[in-house]
């Protein structure tokens, strides 16, 4: 059987409103810090990077990475990575396949060099230092992203024991200017969609602007506009979206599809000292809808159902095998005796 191997207790230094906010999780047995740095710009907090650069120059990036283990060596992987934003409207900073939008000159990791592995002896620490190159062009805004830590120590562990694979991220902003651009969150597209076996209203947004909006709560509402009702909405909290980023955001319609008509998908968007209403009108057909519910009960969709099924009948089978077993050996053992 496979190892499976699972990302516990993410590590994550988030960044909100100029703010971080370092989680650990119990059980890691490595960190990672932030090293003190020259651009850092005098307002920042201590722990994430918000430089000042300036155009054609170079400048470093230093991150001290500990292993709190005693006994054990650890291999730990070093990368800057583009933050995006994910489908939760949450700015993340792992690893993601998500682009930026078409609009960003650059991004974060075109300026930086490739991921670095470091080995640490037990209770050694290392500092990794990136050298990034600031293109020459000046860009507006900011570029964001991550030095990414993730512990790729193997361990020793018996068939289907499930082990545990720690990563860390420290925020790094990069700017030219004091004075940055207003953040821009745009919608797109509304349509019907699944999700999870789950019908839903899937909204396209984008923040089309060099300019990460921290700390905000979204709220939306999917209205019908022939009676003006509200059919489904949904609400995030301490939300946060990257510059130049796009994603899907799922609204929950209850257990059937949005009924054949015309909505309306009613965005707010309010962060500190700003607030964003957005508006997309969108139709739903007949088709669309029992596509959309076919799709929910499509035997591939409901697979858990099948196994269960399968499960179910393996152990009957079984039962019977033993009880099968259990009666030829005890008529076996009476002709013996006879």
């Amino acid at each position: 059987m496979k190892r499976l191997i699972t990302f516990f207790g993410l590590l994550m230094t988030f960044l909100f409103f100029g703010k971080s906010q370092l989680v650990q999780a119990a059980g890691a047995e490595f960190t990672l810090q932030p090293v003190q740095n020259q651009d850092q710009r005098e307002q920042a907090d201590n722990g994430y990077f918000n430089l000042k650069v300036t155009p054609g120059k170079t400048g470093k990036v230093a991150v001290l990475v500990q292993n709190r283990s005693k006994t054990t060596s650890r291999t730990i992987l070093v990368q800057p990575v583009n933050a995006t934003t994910n489908d939760s409207a949450q700015i993340d900073y792992t690893p993601a396949k998500r682009q930026p939008n078409a609009a960003a000159a650059f991004t974060f990791t075109s300026l930086f060099p490739k991921p670095v592995t470091v080995t640490l002896k037990p209770e050694e620490g290392k500092v990794v230092t990136f050298e990034y190159i600031v293109p020459k062009q000046a860009f507006n805004g900011q570029l964001l992203g991550s030095i990414y830590a993730l512990d790729q120590t193997k361990a020793a562990t018996k068939a289907g024991e499930l082990t545990n694979q720690f990563a860390s991220a420290i925020a790094v902003v990069l700017s030219e200017q004091d004075q940055l651009p207003q953040a821009n969150p745009t919608l797109s597209q509304a349509n019907l969609a699944v999700l999870q076996n789950k019908p839903v209203v899937s909204l396209k947004l984008q923040n089309n602007q060099p300019r990460y909006v921290p700390q905000m709560t979204m709220d939306v509402k999917i209205v019908d506009r022939a009676s003006g009702r509200t059919v489904a909405k949904k609400t995030t909290t301490k939300g946060s979206l990257a510059p130049n980023s796009t994603f899907n955001y799922a609204v929950p319609t209850g257990s059937q599809p949005l009924p054949s008509g015309n909505y309306q998908a009613k965005v707010t968007i309010k962060a500190p000292n700003k607030t964003w209403q957005l508006t997309k009108d969108f139709t739903v057909s007949g088709t669309q809808t029992a596509a959309t519910q076919q799709d929910i009960f499509r035997p591939g969709n409901n697979n858990w159902w099948l196994w269960l099924i399968i499960g179910v009948l393996v152990i009957i089978l079984l039962g019977l095998l033993v009880i099968f077993w259990r009666k030829k050996h005890r008529k076996m053992s009476d002709n013996n005796i006879n």
